[in-house]
């Protein structure tokens, strides 16, 4: 194995770094899964892939330049070190022990750089530049919430953060500063997390947000313009991390390709407004019907009550149809009809296979749209419908415009069996009118010889 991994760098003319130790299913467990000494940092990657190639001589060289940060420290730095390991998933589909370490892992996207913290791993999603794997590898190892004893400290970790800021204030009580790390690490890599001490300071912080009596607090360098959301009621780690998607983005998410899959994959249920500003009208009475239901939304949250629930966790996006990109990522992830515009729809991602989607132009439209609409509707099961990258269960949906009912996929099999007979139709068609044209340039070539 470590000869063949060793020809394989000699090939692609790098230098392995030694601070890269190379994974297969024997040693995995071991030097991967409940680490106490370190946060395991890992490429997986397959051989006939050029982007990995590419990728794992700037791999070995961030692991380099880490091995000399932990080395030029005059400290030793907070939390666990990131330790670098290489797995070749080459064999993933024919090999089970590494198949399933694969997919479970990068899920059968090569290459992928995994950082695994205990039981939670996260992905990188950034430049694969050398530099940048590095910087990522020490941000994902640090503590997930830094310990501020005053307002001066808090202000200046703002600052030098230049991201959005959580604070929890430790007035809150001992028994949520436990779980307040837990909340933190599932936000790690977009965000900080600090736990402040100072009463005097969470005041001025509550005074200069506009969030009186909240425990949890946001602080924002300037470059993110939030609204900041008080938090009502008893703190949980749920609620905590309910409230803290309720900041990540703006009052109503412009949906496109490329917030479509983070809003998704928060698993929270959003309720999508679409329209077209080629109609000025339409997007004026489309974009007041969003801002009322953010105002409804924020109104909810500043009741304990609206925590018990899924009211308090509402996302609301619209989508510009005129913008044929946005109309693809419709397309794309929901299956729904070309018209009519504007439209209101509630989503939802299940189990992070597949999204669900509700539907009906009578029970939640411009003229009717309210938030307990919008979760009523997801009771109906005669306007539910299933989309995503692969349609995995039978299901009759009831279009209430067209008045008929229309079959999606039967099942995740089936839907490969089509793509399978398909493809297999597309190649016959292609060779034949490949050869078709060859065997007529051979009959032309004669007729000339």
């Amino acid at each position: 194995w470590r000869i063949l991994v060793a020809a394989v760098a000699g090939v692609l003319g790098f230098d392995r770094s030694p601070h890269v130790v190379d994974l297969s299913p024997a040693n995995f467990a071991a030097l991967v899964e409940n680490q106490e000494t370190h946060h395991s940092y890992i490429m997986f990657h397959v051989s006939w892939c050029e982007h990995c190639k590419a990728s794992l001589p700037e791999f070995h060289q961030a692991a380099t330049m880490t091995a000399s940060h932990y080395a030029s420290a005059a400290e030793g730095l907070p939390g666990l070190p990131p330790r670098y390991f290489t797995m070749d998933c080459s064999e993933h589909s024919s090999n089970l022990q590494v198949g399933t370490i694969c997919k479970k892992y990068a899920e059968t996207k090569f290459p992928s750089l995994i950082m695994v913290r205990g039981k939670r791993h996260f992905q990188f999603d950034r430049p694969r530049m050398a530099q940048v794997i590095a910087w990522w590898g020490l941000r994902m190892s640090r503590p997930p919430v830094m310990h501020i004893l005053d307002a001066k400290g808090l202000k200046d970790q703002v600052n030098a953060a230049e991201e959005l800021t959580f604070v929890l204030c430790a007035d809150a009580g001992d028994e949520f500063i436990q779980e307040w790390p837990q909340v933190a690490e599932q936000f790690m890599d977009k965000y900080s997390f600090l736990l402040l001490s100072d009463k005097p300071g969470c005041e001025k912080l509550r005074k200069n947000t506009g969030m009186t009596g909240s425990p949890l607090l946001v602080a924002d360098p300037g470059s993110h313009s939030i609204s900041p959301v008080p938090y009502a009621g008893k703190l949980t780690e749920k609620r905590a991390v309910r409230w803290v998607n309720l900041h990540r983005w703006s009052r109503v998410i412009p949906l496109n390709n490329y917030s479509v899959g983070e809003v998704l994959a928060v698993e929270l249920p959003t309720v999508v407004v679409t329209f077209n500003s080629e109609h000025p009208q339409e997007a004026e009475e489309a974009t007041r019907v969003a801002e009322a239901l953010a105002d409804e939304r924020r109104e909810c949250i500043s009741r304990e009550e609206c925590f018990t629930s899924q009211k308090g966790g509402v996302l609301l996006a619209s989508v510009d149809v005129a913008d044929p990109g946005n109309l693809e990522v419709l397309s794309t992830h929901f299956t729904l009809a070309s018209d009519p515009f504007p439209r209101v729809f509630v989503a939802v991602t299940k189990e992070k296979e597949h999204h669900v989607y509700w539907e009906n132009h009578q029970k939640l439209n411009l003229q009717n749209a309210k938030l307990d609409r919008a979760l009523e509707l997801m009771k109906d099961d005669s306007s539910m419908q299933y989309s995503g990258p692969m349609m995995s269960k039978a299901l009759w949906s009831f279009n209430v415009r067209q008045g008929k009912k229309v079959v999606r996929f039967a099942s995740r099999s089936a839907g490969h069996l089509v793509g399978v007979v398909v493809g297999t139709l597309g190649l016959a068609a292609a060779c034949f009118f490949s050869c078709k044209g060859l065997c007529a340039d051979d009959e032309e070539d004669r007729k000339d010889k």
